[in-house]
């Protein structure tokens, strides 16, 4: 399968939501030397890529039904309710996928990634806004937190954690 970058114009056969320039721009702008090869990368980025699409539950449509990627997408605003045009991938979504790719790169964050645990008891209440989320111990099936990429896309996705509740939007 070859690296192919979705830019927002719906690449056919697209792996990852970002490039290896990206990735090590990021790192740079960070302090960080990479020293991992351009294949190491592109690796890590198909992978994190195909983690978040199928972990998270996003805002908005898919703008094609032959999009390889969940993104770009329509109806779309971030949690500062800034709109997020349907042409592009946006860069807080790039940036996750470069933190995902850093902890690939030194441990690998699926199939089975560190200890919460499967979702024993999941409660939600819209009138207070009041959620509890209680985790089995010493389960098969476990959910990699990696907060600073997880709060990349933070307004990204429905539901979740953080109280991230959206309007629902039929496509």
């Amino acid at each position: 399968m070859a690296f192919l970058v979705e830019d927002g114009t719906i690449v056919a056969g697209a792996t990852s939501y970002t490039t290896v320039a990206y990735y090590k721009a990021y790192w740079l702008d960070r302090g960080v030397t990479v020293a991992e090869t351009d294949p190491v990368i592109e690796a890590a980025l198909v992978i994190v890529t195909q983690y978040v699409d199928l972990m998270n539950r996003w805002k908005g449509c898919i703008v094609d039904d032959a999009q390889p990627l969940d993104w770009p997408r329509y109806d779309v605003w971030d949690d500062e309710l800034r709109y997020i045009e349907s042409n592009e991938v946006p860069a807080r979504l790039q940036n996750a996928i470069c933190e995902y790719a850093s902890a690939q790169i030194v441990s690998t964050i699926s199939p089975e990634p560190s200890l919460k645990g499967e979702i024993k008891v999941e409660m939600s209440k819209l009138g207070t806004l009041e959620e509890e989320i209680e985790y089995t111990e010493n389960s098969s099936r476990t959910i990699r937190s990696i907060p600073l990429a997880d709060n990349w896309l933070k307004g990204f996705t429905v539901g979740g954690l953080l109280g991230n509740f959206s309007r629902t939007v039929r496509c």
